[in-house]
């Protein structure tokens, strides 16, 4: 009897290590995926490893690249539609991390550098930017700038600073087009230039200020069409004048596209 019964048991454990390989990657009669999948690169390094029910990811996926780095770790909810999501870089330094509803960005995403600082903050809706953009100098993240979005329009304060923490720059974005008044400074906290924007274009009289806050330049725009220049102290150049986010290629999404 007690033969029978290890032959029993030693059958038994044979086939539990015999199943993992079979129940891998596997669809049910439906075609759903069901269990544990796991792909891999041609060269036969994992790509990723997660579980599915009912054709759904549930709980933990890890990706990785084709030498072997992790990239990425997705955990799903149980509700099979929001996630978490932490992505690293070559050498394994969290970079970015954030949420999904479905496959699209939502709330709030962290960005960080190759030390592990956060350089900036950004919010998403259904995908879009929506909300509070805030990028931090990387060396003590002190804040840098500051933008507003709505569904993925710039729409309302946009502001940059100077590593000091005083404001550079100002303005405001309705639509996605730049609105009202703007105005920049020195570090120092000296005017340096006052304008208006209309609907994205310059319009009516822009002022701009020497570093002792005297009146040097004044300019009148009639819908982006220069019909006034006017000088009153001359200046080597006007170089430091800092470039306003309406002709500024560096103010876009965040070119890594995370």
């Amino acid at each position: 009897m007690r033969i029978f019964i290890l032959f029993i048991l030693l059958f038994s454990s044979l086939s539990i290590f015999s199943q993992p390989s079979d129940s891998l990657n596997r669809t049910d009669n439906h075609g759903l995926k069901q269990g544990i999948w796991k792909k891999k690169y041609p060269n036969g390094v994992i790509r990723y490893r997660g579980q599915f029910l009912n054709d759904n990811p549930v709980g933990e996926f890890r990706y990785y690249s084709e030498d072997g780095k992790l990239k990425t770790i997705i955990n799903h909810g149980s509700d099979g539609i929001h996630s978490t999501t932490k992505m690293y870089d070559e050498h394994g330094v969290l970079k970015a991390k954030g949420f999904y509803s479905g496959q699209k960005k939502d709330s709030l995403w962290i960005l960080s550098d190759a030390s592990g600082r956060r350089i900036a903050e950004e919010r998403y809706k259904n995908g879009l930017p929506d909300g509070m953009w805030i990028t931090y100098f990387a060396a003590d993240s002190v804040t840098a700038q500051i933008q507003m979005w709505k569904m993925g329009s710039r729409d309302g304060l946009y502001r940059e600073f100077f590593q000091s923490g005083n404001v550079k720059f100002e303005m405001n974005y309705t639509g996605d087009k730049a609105h009202g008044v703007v105005q920049g400074w020195l570090p120092e906290g000296v005017l340096q230039f006052k304008g208006n924007y209309n609907n994205g274009v310059k319009d009516g009289e822009w002022l701009f200020y020497t570093a002792k806050g005297e009146l040097k330049k004044k300019e009148v725009y009639l819908k982006g069409a220069l019909l006034i220049s006017e000088t009153y102290i001359e200046e080597a150049s006007d170089e430091t004048l800092p470039i306003d986010p309406v002709n500024d290629p560096a103010n876009q999404l965040n070119p890594e596209g995370y």
